[in-house]
């Protein structure tokens, strides 16, 4: 949640928060109404929602359309087209090509955040041991017995 600047002057400040709520409740009309119907149109389904998800991480990266066009070796149209999910037919070579400059801010498959996750590729050593009678007493823990 964006908080209130105060250094910025009142007004523009007050019409940046105007306009973050106004998308904020733009975007919980749009997910209801994704969920109402989830899968939508048979040729579109699930590409409008892939699409704010691009829109959203290539805003946190501080990017222009253009920049990540620049970037990602596509045009500037193909990335808006793809933010407003009016490109069904994309090639997945295209998306994974937009999605890289984005990194950890369009998590392809992997868990962005440093912790412990099932999406971590490599899981974070916990310890070492070296007693086998304790190892054998690890790995059933693990494997749930």
């Amino acid at each position: 949640m964006a908080t209130w600047n105060e250094n910025a002057d009142p007004f523009a400040e007050a019409a940046r928060m105007g306009a973050l709520r106004l998308e904020q409740a733009r975007e919980v009309r749009r997910r209801q109404a994704e969920m109402a119907d989830p899968m939508g149109a048979a040729e579109t389904a699930g590409i409008g929602l892939l699409g704010r998800y691009l829109r959203r991480s290539r805003l946190l990266a501080d990017l222009t359309q253009q920049q990540l066009a620049d970037k990602a070796g596509v045009s500037q149209s193909m990335v808006s087209r793809a933010e407003r999910g009016l490109a069904p037919s994309m090639a997945v070579v295209r998306l994974v090509r937009m999605l890289q400059p984005l990194a950890r801010l369009f998590p392809f498959g992997v868990c962005p955040h440093d912790h412990n996750c099932p999406w971590q590729p490599v899981k974070p050593v916990e310890e070492s041991i070296s007693d086998p009678t304790a190892y054998v007493e690890y790995m059933l823990k693990v494997a749930g017995r």
